[in-house]
């Protein structure tokens, strides 16, 4: 394995290199990070002016700034890629080339297209034009058709070990408390580890998040104003939030569960995890967990987003009161 990759991530890159391209890729892998580093890695290989990602050229140029006019990118709209999203690639579709000799559709969280999207979607994976590539990111393939699926060359990107991961780390520089953290939080995943680890603001935003939900948790009444506020200054980059709480009460829950260290992800606060898996009910856990899922789904759509913060967090808070161990 190389970089996080698995075979056939590496020959997807290959063969964008050497104009071998099928028409159409899936790609799935559960990190967003790293599906949009793959991305990126295809996007330069495919355009590189010198065929070698030389990140100098031209083409790497534009593929860095976002600039090229031979891509085109569809992201979902409140949570979902619709039919006329599809259909507007039709003129794109048919246009030749015009900076180089493919072009190439970028569909990220392919997950999210509705049946009729992904119907719509059917007869260009099926004929594409001439020099024309698909490639679909996912998360998941559950929810995708199977005549999408089987249309596409199916790429899934799986992590490294662990252990090598955090060797890796170590020879570049990183001290082995911050690699064996980086490696736990991006469940070893090579490429994140190492742009998470220059993301400062992130782990600013993650010891504030879990300063938070612990006092959150320890306290003896039901306010929730302090943790209300975190989540509106927050606002643009509430998923972050939102996955560092799920991930640290899954690790209550896990150690609840096991009754083994090996298992927590927030390795820096092992000690606050144990402490509050003696706290907590395993039904309590679960039913939080399912809360901040629900949580997840609403903000999907549009709605009052403080409104359904504090729903959110009242609702939590009536788990831990109905299953707390006194």
């Amino acid at each position: 394995m190389i970089n996080g990759l698995i075979n056939g991530g590496i020959k997807a890159t290959d063969d964008a290199k050497l104009n071998k391209l099928k028409s159409s890729y899936l790609v799935t892998c559960p990190k967003r990070k790293v599906l949009e580093a793959f991305a990126k890695r295809f996007l330069l290989a495919l355009y590189c002016d010198n065929k070698s990602s030389c990140m100098i050229c031209s083409g790497c140029k534009k593929v860095l700034a976002d600039s090229l006019t031979d891509v085109i990118k569809i992201v979902p709209d409140n949570g979902m890629i619709k039919i006329d999203m599809i259909r507007a690639i039709n003129d794109f579709l048919y246009e030749k080339p015009f900076e180089s000799e493919y072009k190439t559709v970028l569909i990220y969280d392919g997950d999210k297209m509705n049946t009729a999207a992904q119907n719509a979607l059917l007869k260009p994976l099926e004929q594409p034009p001439k020099n024309t590539c698909f490639l679909i990111l996912s998360q998941s393939d559950f929810g995708i058709l199977p005549t999408v699926i089987s249309r596409c060359e199916n790429i899934r990107l799986l992590p490294e070990n662990k252990e090598s991961v955090i060797k890796i780390l170590l020879d570049e520089g990183i001290n082995q408390s911050r690699a064996k953290l980086l490696a736990r939080l991006t469940c070893g995943y090579l490429e994140e580890a190492k742009q998470l680890n220059i993301e400062e603001e992130y782990f600013i935003l993650r010891d504030k998040t879990i300063q938070y939900l612990n006092k959150f948790l320890d306290q003896k009444s039901y306010a929730i104003s302090y943790f209300i506020d975190l989540f509106e200054e927050s606002k643009d980059n509430y998923n972050a939030v939102l996955d560092i709480v799920k991930l640290f009460i899954m690790d209550i829950l896990k150690f609840k569960l096991t009754n083994e260290e090996s298992v927590i992800i927030n390795i820096d606060y092992t000690d606050e995890i144990k402490l509050k898996s003696i706290s907590f009910t395993t039904e309590a856990l679960y039913n939080m967990m399912e809360k901040l899922l629900e949580f997840e789904e609403r903000m999907r759509f549009n709605i009052n987003y403080k409104l359904t913060c504090e729903s959110m967090l009242f609702e939590i808070l009536k788990e831990k009161y109905k299953w707390l161990k006194l």
